[in-house]
């Protein structure tokens, strides 16, 4: 297992950037239960900014457990009652397994993505 610059908690990267009415958020390293509340947190985030589409990027996750499906389930829970659309693209073969399982559909790519519109109108 990946372990953070302390030595003690797992390595989890996420990065958001923001652009209009979306976001992408890249997720890199370890998500499991012992990453999942800081995925979900960082997540959450731009969802109650009201952005209207937040895509996850998951091609930098090298492990990815069945907590990591638990907490994209509930980021995608939460994004609903905001009208946000949760869309996750670029997922590792073994990452993309796992959340098939759980009938979660990844893009191939964020462009492809982005490109999967409509997204929700805005909240008013």
């Amino acid at each position: 297992m990946q372990r953070g610059s302390d030595g003690d908690a797992p390595d989890l990267r996420l990065a958001v950037s923001y652009r209009d009415d979306h976001c992408v958020a890249q997720v890199g390293g370890v998500v499991d239960a012992a990453t999942t509340s800081r995925l979900v947190a960082g997540l959450a985030h731009p969802i109650a900014t009201g952005v209207r589409l937040l895509v996850v990027d998951l091609s930098e996750v090298s492990v990815f457990g069945s907590a990591g499906v638990s907490a994209l389930m509930s980021v995608r829970a939460m994004a609903r009652v905001d009208g946000c659309r949760l869309r996750l693209a670029c997922c590792p073969p073994t990452v993309a397994r796992v959340v098939a399982l759980a009938a979660l559909r990844p893009f191939r790519s964020v462009a492809e993505a982005l490109a999967a519109r409509p997204v929700p109108p805005p909240r008013a």
